[in-house]
């Protein structure tokens, strides 16, 4: 086959023939003119595929090439092993992975072919500038196999960059690179995915603190799993035990006197802070207390716990000094590590820190955990909020930052149930039984928990205790504490009342109003308080349905003002949420599904319960009948359960249609 540059005669690409068009190269015939180029096309592919070519000198004159026989029946057949195929992509995958040799013998005379063709044309090419001595050079080198392509390609930039000075950059790639998958982040999501819900099965407030403290992102793809074993603490002697006899055990040393009592350690739970003189009466204390743990098979640990020496220095008010103990292991300095937990609040030395950094940090940590929606959700509502809850109440917070607080908690839940920015606040705060989510406002928990705390601890039965919440450090908190708890313009004087007025809120807007009856029926919110077994998409679209902002266009003429809010049904009404669900004509047989399938649902239950159920009996009334839902027999008499699903506008008006619909005389007899 010689390459040339005369015309194609048309009548050799195509031979009309009497059924059709015949091939010049094999001599199939083809029905269409179509078929004929896609015919032509693949024997142009094929063509290149053999491996035998003669080459007569440096600058070729013709080549020759072996094209593929074809049979009768269609089938390709292979020159190496005489093995016939139904499809080139067939022959194609056999030459590749059979015959690799002759595979590199194509690729060899296709590159030889090449250069041929590049010889010639720099041979007889009228620009100065590409028919060059340097680049025919080159193109020589390569086809005599003196140089190869990689040592060849730093001449050709230079070649090109010479000639074309503005437009040629060696440095960028200009082949088509495809974006790769990254396939070890996706490993190491899953593995992180796959540990975070393995902590929250076994232990959901341990796996809770594991992804607010941000450790889920250490989670690597192993190979294998390993068990680590602990061995269980020695069996308690004692089946309670009490902060002061372990502390009986330890000399009473320094103190303060608060109501004429001496107060030389505090306790909060699992956390204890003891006062000394100097660092060796401290030691003295911490092994009298180590004796006392001992006895009741406990033991302090010595790398939660911090030591600090305060001492008076000249003019200044305190200087930190080192202050060296141990208790089974050496206690860090508390100035050294800038940081340590009291009374489970986190205390930053010299450095002052608000809390809504803190509280960002956990949010940001929520929102990119590999979570599930509900998941997410309900850490913020019993794990992040009652952590940042306790912080809160001990701390002196003001209104104004409780309020920052709470629109952080608000953004969030709206970019994770994608929710527009008019969704009502009630929305998010109202109970779960009264049709919200039951998220926690912190500017009306935090005054009514600072006032609970503060009343226990006047009505303690001790007087150091009593007197401790007179103290002048603590008038801030009393103060705080003392202000009415106001929220916008209402005056919320307990939860009940801030309870009723998340209620009052949510159903006096446009979008709660449908929900004003979800109150009389708690198993409605079942599926909200417990999501357990809800799948995320699910969850989702759900909230959504409840809150009323699926995207319907009377929803979108509220922020985009449009004029045209009419069904696309063709129903000639407004298309709202209500009438998709009650009259739209396009989701007629998905409300008669539904109502189907809520009969089906309670004649279930009336059988389960041993009553005799009858479905949709036909009761002659005149010249017609009468078909009732359910009519459920019992020994007392009849009772004829028809069921309505209607929108709340509707259910009073509805359910005295069905009254006297199946209260007729006549119905009665037949009954």
């Amino acid at each position: 086959m010689e390459s040339s540059n005369e015309a194609v005669n048309p009548a050799s690409a195509g031979v009309p023939a009497t059924n059709g068009f015949l091939c010049p190269r094999c001599g199939r015939v083809c029905r269409s003119a179509a078929g004929l180029k896609l015919h032509v096309r693949r024997c142009q592919a094929d063509s290149v595929l053999p491996p035998s070519v003669s080459v007569s000198s440096s600058v070729p004159a013709s080549t020759s090439m072996s094209v593929p026989s074809q049979s009768s029946s269609g089938a390709l057949l292979r020159d190496h092993c005489f093995r016939s195929f139904s499809s080139v992509r067939g022959r194609s995958q056999h030459l590749k992975s059979a015959h690799p040799t002759a595979e590199t013998d194509q690729v060899l005379c296709c590159r030889s072919s090449l250069l041929h063709s590049a010889v010639k044309l720099l041979t007889k090419s009228p620009c100065q500038a590409i028919a060059s001595g340097d680049l025919l050079s080159l193109a020589l080198d390569l086809l005599m196999g003196e140089e190869h392509l990689p040592e060849a390609a730093p001449r050709l930039d230079a070649h090109a960059l010479a000639v074309f000075p503005r437009r040629w950059r060696p440095g960028v790639s200009r082949r088509p690179t495809v974006a790769v998958r990254p396939t070890a982040n996706r490993k190491l999501r899953r593995a992180q995915y796959a540990e975070v819900q393995a902590r929250l099965a076994k232990n959901p407030k341990a796996g809770a603190q594991f992804v607010l403290s941000g450790d889920w992102r250490k989670a690597r793809a192993l190979n294998h799993r390993y068990l680590l074993v602990v061995s269980p603490l020695p069996n308690c002697p004692f089946p309670v035990w009490f902060p002061g006899a372990a502390l009986s055990y330890s000399d009473q040393q320094l103190g303060f006197d608060l109501a004429g009592t001496t107060v030389d350690s505090l306790a909060y739970a699992d956390d204890l802070v003891l006062f000394a003189k100097s660092p060796l009466r401290l030691q003295q204390r911490l092994d009298g207390l180590a004796n006392g743990l001992s006895l009741a098979g406990m033991v302090l640990n010595s790398a939660k716990c911090a030591s600090f020496y305060v001492q008076a220095l000249g003019n200044k008010s305190a200087c930190p000094c080192p202050c060296e103990v141990s208790i089974g292991g050496c206690v860090a300095f508390a100035w050294a590590t800038g940081h340590f937990q009291l009374f489970g609040s986190a205390l930053l030395i010299q450095v002052t820190v608000g809390h809504r950094p803190i509280f960002a940090a956990m949010l940001d940590e929520l929102s990119h955990a590999p979570l599930k929606l509900q998941q997410r959700v309900s850490l913020l509502k019993r794990h992040l909020l009652p952590k940042v809850l306790h912080e809160l109440v001990l701390g002196a917070v003001h209104r104004n930052t409780l309020k920052r607080l709470d629109t952080q908690v608000r953004q969030h839940l709206r970019r994770w149930l994608r929710l527009p920015a008019d969704t009502p606040t009630a929305f998010l705060h109202a109970p779960v039984n009264d049709g919200g989510l039951g998220v926690p406002c912190l500017a009306v928990l935090v005054p009514f928990a600072k006032r609970r705390r503060l009343d226990s601890v006047l009505a303690s039965s001790e007087p150091a205790v009593r007197a401790a919440a007179t103290v002048p450090s603590a008038y801030s908190g009393l103060r705080l504490a003392a202000q009415p708890v106001r929220f916008r313009r209402s005056v919320l004087a307990s939860k009940e009342d801030a309870r009723n007025y998340w209620k009052s809120a949510f159903y006096s807007s446009a979008d709660g109003r449908p929900l004003a009856a979800f109150a009389k029926s708690a198993c409605a919110s079942q599926w909200l308080s417990s999501p357990a077994r809800v799948f995320p998409w699910l969850y989702l679209r759900g909230i959504q349905l409840r809150e009323g902002v699926l995207s319907t266009k009377s929803r979108r003429n509220r922020r985009t003002g449009i004029s045209d809010d009419l069904c696309r049904g063709q129903c000639g009404q407004r298309e709202t949420l209500f009438h998709i669900l009650q009259f739209c004509q396009l989701t007629h047989q998905a409300r008669v599904w539904r109502h189907n399938q809520v009969m089906k649902l309670l004649a279930t239950k009336l059988v389960k319960r041993g009553h005799k159920v009858l479905l949709e009996p036909h009761i002659p009334e005149g010249w017609t009948f009468r078909k009732p839902d359910i009519v459920v027999c019992g020994e007392d008499g009849l009772t004829v359960v028809d069921i309505a699903i209607a929108g709340e506008e509707l259910m009073e008006s509805v359910y005295a249609g069905k009254i006297r619909y199946n209260s007729a005389a006549e119905v009665q007899v037949n009954l």
